[in-house]
């Protein structure tokens, strides 16, 4: 299995129907033994009872909880860029950020 490594995965997209592939992710960290997704929409639509704004809003609360944690960022050059910087913000060493800008 996965050896019981936290894994955080945090998903932004500017709307609900953005977020792709939602549920199969929700699946898959559901097999995780500590699998947690965390998903965040800039505009909200009916039924969405997550959290509301930019994905770096979401990470910002929970760095303080990830410790040690490796990161990698993968999405649009912006937001990439903007979750870099919080990182470099929060003193994150470099060597536990790997990122693909793409988009």
């Amino acid at each position: 299995m996965d050896g019981g490594r936290p894994v955080h995965l945090f998903y932004g997209a500017a709307t609900v129907s953005e977020l792709v592939c939602w549920h199969d992710l929700q699946q898959a960290t559901s097999q995780l033994t500590r699998g947690r997704l965390h998903g965040i929409v800039a505009t909200p639509e009916d039924g969405w009872t997550g959290a509301v704004g930019f994905v770096t809003d979401l990470l910002a609360q929970q760095l303080p909880a990830l410790g040690e944690a490796e990161f990698y960022v993968a999405g649009p050059p912006p937001m990439v860029e903007a979750v870099r910087v919080l990182l470099r913000e929060h003193a994150v060493p470099l060597d536990r950020v790997r990122y693909d800008s793409f988009g």
